[in-house]
Formats: structure tokens, sequence, C-alpha cells
């Protein structure tokens, strides 16, 4: 069993689908963005896609200051 660390605490595969299971966020959709909700995203930054790992912090911010739905 490989061990994948977690802060510093070693934690098993076993653990984690366990923990994974007893939670319910396996049950959960892989999208869990209402449709008029990822519709505003995607129009106000449409090409998400090519942002760069250093560039999320700024894209984020300037999606929330652009976002028009109330939620």
């Amino acid at each position: 069993m490989p061990l994948t660390s977690c802060s510093g605490l070693p934690v098993t595969e076993e653990q984690l689908k366990e923990v994974a299971t007893e939670s319910g966020v396996l049950s959960i959709p892989d999208d869990f963005l209402t449709l008029e909700f990822r519709d505003e995203c995607e129009h106000i930054i449409p090409d998400n896609d090519t942002i760069k790992p250093d560039e999320w912090k700024d894209a984020y911010m300037y999606l929330k200051q652009n976002f028009t739905l109330s939620v």
C-alpha cells in the first residue's frame, strides 16, 4: 500500500477511499455548478484553459469583480 502524505501525516490509499466513501463526496456529480453560473463564468473568462498557474489569482479576482449573478 503506497502512502500519501497530507501535511506530514501518512495516509494510505485505503484510508483515503474509506474517507471518500464515508463522506459521500463520491456521489456528488462532477459538475456541481448550475448551467447559469457556469455560463456567466465562461462569459467573463471564455478561455479559462489558457490561464497559467501564476495567473489564476488575478483571473479569480477579475471574475469576482465582474460577476453579475446573485448567488
